[in-house]
């Protein structure tokens, strides 16, 4: 799908330079936002179709039971512990969010099962005061230089404010000694900036010091380097929100900030937006998504539309889900927004129509249709059985994933210490 959403006077200069299904890199001089002169709130919508790429599919699937198991979050009671030290507010945060992490783990159909050994959360050795873990347990043995197969590590990543998993073959990886100084862990190769993503169609995962990838011959690799949001100027209407109260405003605003900073650590091309923070309040008739015996009632969903729609920020409002802004982006945005249009193979049926009846405009109009058919997005993209895949609602968004040359680059470390 070809999608502009610009000002009526630069439609036809536009259209000139309209882009394919997997969007465009904006320069940051080009960009609209820094002459702070865009006209958001009379930007019109056009959406243009296109064929959907081959490949493209979904597979219904039943949300799973968020439960969380008792010692998920439990801060230690060793009082040599730094984490023993904090302020009962703060334990209680940090609990939180490694609650929201298993959550988010269930949904990503990772087979865990609970803490490994009754561990605690608790401080990495050696390391900052603010560096938390956990050790959780696979419910699938993999072997690794940990010497523990059935280990998850939960680690706290203090860009995000979020806590992330390291499993398989990147937590074996991050056990060897050739990270910076040829140190291990957190010391040699930092706290994790982000969740698994796809890289070169590989598995990837990135770090405070650098990022972990599988090469073309399927061993893992080392670069350093910072985090690419270190680097990079947000954009101010990142999260922009109006007409809200200011305390909503500050906490949608740092959400989408999270979420943008997520993706451009996850490679993505910057992340321009094109309108503020579209908002459907559904509190008086809230959405509901799933079966009988895992119900999705979702009370608000926030939207933003980056890069003319290529890539879409989600937050949905959800008791059932974690409080994490979701990343949609080509071509999975694409079969949301033409699913009135367009199936992809395996679309499921059509349901009750649930669209509030006060639509803010074209974009998210067709969006949220998509929503209604396809259902809104719990997890981000991963690469699952050599295929892109991300997790709605009502099941798996797919796509084949062809083969792509590995890039030539510097500071390559093979991982193959213990």
């Amino acid at each position: 799908m070809k999608r502009d959403i610009i000002p009526s006077g630069l439609l036809l200069m536009i259209s000139l330079l309209m882009f394919s299904c997997t969007g465009i890199e904006n320069s940051p001089e080009e960009s609209l936002w820094r002459n702070n002169d865009y006209p958001w709130e009379t930007a019109p919508y056009t959406v243009q179709e296109y064929m959907l790429p081959e490949g493209l599919g979904f597979s219904a699937s039943p949300l799973p039971t968020p439960s969380v198991p008792p010692g998920i979050g439990e801060i230690t009671r060793e009082q040599n512990d730094p984490a023993y030290s904090l302020s009962s507010s703060e334990k209680a945060r940090i609990s939180g969010l490694y609650r929201d992490a298993y959550i988010d783990a269930l949904l990503q159909d990772i087979p865990i099962s609970g803490s490994l050994g009754g561990d605690f959360v608790h401080g990495w050795s050696g390391t900052a005061s603010n560096i938390w873990v956990q050790n959780w347990r696979s419910s699938r043995d993999f072997p690794n230089s940990w010497g523990i197969p059935s280990l998850i590590l939960a680690v706290y990543g203090h860009s995000q404010d979020k806590v992330f998993m390291i499993s398989g073959g990147i937590m074996d990886s991050y056990g060897k000694s050739a990270g910076i100084n040829h140190v291990n862990g957190v010391k040699g190769y930092g706290s994790p900036c982000t969740d698994d993503f796809i890289y070169k169609g590989k598995r990837a995962q990135r770090f405070d010091l650098g990022i972990i990838y599988q090469n073309e011959q399927d061993r893992f690799v080392f670069q350093q380097e910072n985090p690419p949001s270190a680097n990079t100027d947000t954009p101010p209407q990142v999260g922009e929100l109006a007409d809200a109260p200011q305390s909503m405003q500050i906490r949608i605003k740092q959400a989408f900030l999270n979420g943008w900073k997520l993706a451009v650590d996850r490679n993505m091309p910057l992340l321009i937006p094109d309108a503020p923070v579209i908002w459907y309040d559904l509190s008086a008739s809230p959405w509901i998504f799933g079966t009988q015996e895992t119900l999705l009632t979702v009370n608000n969903i926030y939207l933003q539309p980056f890069n003319n729609g290529s890539i879409v920020l989600v937050l949905v409002d959800s008791p059932a889900i974690p409080w994490i802004t979701r990343i949609v982006e080509s071509p999975f945005v694409d079969a949301l927004i033409l699913a009135s249009k367009q199936s992809i193979p395996g679309t499921p049926g059509s349901r009750t129509d649930q669209i509030p009846p006060a639509l803010k405009d074209a974009f998210s109009a067709s969006l949220l249709k998509g929503f209604e058919i396809y259902g809104v997005p719990v997890t981000n993209s991963m690469l699952k059985d050599n295929k892109n895949m991300q997790r709605f609602a009502y099941g798996w968004m797919e796509l084949e994933i062809l083969k792509e040359t590995a890039p030539t680059e510097q500071n390559l470390t093979e991982i193959t210490e213990e």
